[in-house]
């Protein structure tokens, strides 16, 4: 697995939260507590690629209305 392969992760972590549901979930609690801690690994990993993406988006967004800015200013010359 690719380390921000998100799709991935995002599945895994579906499929743990389900886990937690089931009825003996508790009943095992090494097990239960190994589940948790993943389940806070990967949401942490989640939201750091998220955020970092939405920053990325940002950035760009940026970048363009500078180019456009830019562009215009030398056309005005």
């Amino acid at each position: 697995m690719i380390h921000f392969d998100i799709i991935k992760l995002e599945d895994e972590l579906s499929n743990l939260e389900k886990e937690t549901l089931q009825q003996n979930f508790w009943s095992d609690k090494e097990n239960s507590n190994k589940i948790l801690s993943r389940i806070k690994l990967i949401k942490s990993k989640v939201n750091s690629y998220k955020n970092l993406e939405n920053e990325l988006n940002e950035l760009i967004d940026l970048l363009e209305l500078v180019e456009v800015e830019y562009d215009e200013d030398i056309a005005k010359e």
